[in-house]
């Protein structure tokens, strides 16, 4: 690349980030919106940041690559995929997280077992009573009206049998684990007509907190909508308002998916994905029922490009070769939240 364009790249680099610094000085200012979390998951007057993480990686890349980094960008969290193959990995993994301070939020999803309600029920057993004393919040299922097992666009009462055995069957295993339901992608009609089936089917008394994914895709989270689709981040009120008419009002929402790929279709610039992250962040928190918020994904891989950070398995990992721009907008907001 020439040095004329690489200097209007580090400019606009600069631009975005000091436009995301002003705007996180403005949030810090305004905390009245903060609250300590409902279920004691980390004590602390501010929402959980996480990412989703690959439970495959290996023990020396996450020490020895990643740590350094996630302590850097203020990662509290860890959101993990617990399924049959993952087990193993994760009983050597998950040690070495907690010991540097992190949580970890656990997804439970057995698309194997779809027709199988208690092997099902069984497994959830198994897996919360071999790690309660290191993983306390357990999502169950992954998107579940988006062909996960559940049929497309999914059926929500199925999926609600799913969720109350999962949920005696945790709550057996471990009285005082998070059961998140719902894991719900997209704002759209699809995303909330397959909510309000899950209510109609008596998801709320089997549920701590509802886990959502609201992407939109290309747009900024301030967008009114996504033009194709209808999705749109803040249309998380509308999740709300839903919430509220099924007299769950006062239950969290943990976001535990969002984010914007920077290569391939559907992608925006890296500078665009720090910025919308950013926007996403501040306005979750502004609202004040938003618990957590979980970014998909910690590094590119597997032909998504979703990362804070880029593929690389190979030292030497600096900030030049590794992060991008949205790291930096993530380090930002959390030291200044």
């Amino acid at each position: 690349m020439s040095q004329p364009k690489n200097l209007m790249k580090f400019a606009t680099i600069v631009l975005i980030l000091l436009a995301i610094f002003l705007g996180n000085i403005a949030s810090a200012a305004n905390s009245a919106h903060e609250t300590i979390s409902s279920y004691g998951v980390i004590a602390a007057k501010k929402m959980i940041v996480g990412v989703d993480y690959w439970a495959g990686m290996s023990k020396s890349h996450f020490l020895n690559r990643d740590l350094p980094f996630l302590k850097e960008a203020g990662i509290r969290m860890l959101r993990l995929e617990f399924g049959e193959w993952s087990l193993d990995n994760l009983a050597t993994l998950i040690p070495e997280i907690k010991s540097q301070g992190f949580e970890v939020l656990g997804l439970l999803i057995r698309t194997d077992l779809v027709n199988d309600i208690d092997a099902w029920g069984s497994w959830v057993y198994d897996v919360v009573s071999t790690f309660k004393d290191k993983v306390k919040v357990w999502e169950i299922w992954n998107e579940p009206n988006w062909n996960t097992g559940f049929g497309a666009p999914g059926d929500p009462v199925k999926y609600t049998e799913f969720l109350k055995r999962a949920y005696i069957k945790a709550k057996q295993a471990d009285p005082d684990c998070v059961v998140l339901g719902g894991s719900i992608l997209g704002t759209d009609n699809a995303g909330l007509n397959f909510l309000r089936g899950i209510y109609e089917n008596g998801a709320k008394d089997y549920m701590d907190a509802l886990s959502y994914h609201p992407y939109c895709t290309t747009v900024s989270p301030l967008y009114p909508h996504e033009t194709r689709t209808g999705k749109a981040f803040w249309k998380l009120e509308w999740v709300k308002n839903i919430m509220a008419e099924y007299g769950d009002g006062n239950k969290k929402i943990w976001i535990t998916e969002i984010g914007w790929a920077t290569n391939g279709t559907n992608s925006v610039t890296e500078e665009q994905q720090a910025l919308y992250i950013n926007q996403a962040l501040n306005l979750a928190k502004s609202w004040g029922w938003v618990e957590a918020f979980i970014i998909y994904n910690w590094m590119d891989g597997g032909g998504f490009y979703f990362g804070l950070t880029r593929t690389r398995y190979n030292p030497p990992y600096t900030h030049e070769n590794f992060c991008k721009p949205s790291f930096f907008a993530v380090k930002n907001f959390t030291s200044l939240s």
